[in-house]
């Protein structure tokens, strides 16, 4: 598994945009290709958290087969 991969699964169930996968990993120090072992894992998680601060303003997503709604209201 590639940090990549680690990032996407730490996303998981959300699907995310590759291009915004890799500038995480970028931003964080970190060489998406580079096999993911347990001294990534901090960077890994700081990269994933810095994506869904960015999902917290989706109310809805829809990919395929299934969809998300967060509801918003008090």
């Amino acid at each position: 598994m590639t940090n990549l991969e680690a990032i996407s699964a730490s996303l998981y169930p959300y699907d995310v945009d590759q291009f915004l996968k890799e500038k995480a990993c970028i931003d964080e120090g970190i060489d998406a290709q580079a096999g993911y072992t347990v001294t990534d894992k901090i960077s890994v998680a700081t990269a994933a958290i810095a994506i869904m601060q960015n999902l917290i303003v989706l109310t809805n997503e829809s990919n395929g087969g299934y969809s998300l709604s967060n509801i918003t209201d008090g």
